[in-house]
């Protein structure tokens, strides 16, 4: 499956913060994580950059995920949206 050109240049941004980001441990593989944040993108697009919608995450563990998931949103310019990290 090809991936449209704008999935796959913010994928791309998103894997060098991952990289720069993740030191030590993570209950899950990078790709795993890039994956889960390729279906996040298509959510990302619909939703305005308003301090009252907010992301949970139930599972934090390392805290690598939470690094993605906040990547993701700062890269698609959600940055007033909330990320709620619970473990």
């Amino acid at each position: 499956m090809e991936l449209p050109s704008n999935v796959q240049l913010f994928l791309k941004k998103l894997h060098k913060s991952v990289k720069r980001g993740i030191i030590g441990r993570s209950a899950t593989s990078k790709t795993d994580m890039l994956m889960i944040a390729e279906g996040l993108y298509k959510i990302c697009e619909i939703i305005p950059n308003e301090p009252h919608y907010a992301f949970v995450e139930i599972g934090t563990l390392y805290g690598a995920s939470t690094i993605v998931l906040r990547s993701m949103l700062d890269i698609m310019g959600l940055d007033k949206t909330t990320l709620i990290t619970i473990d």
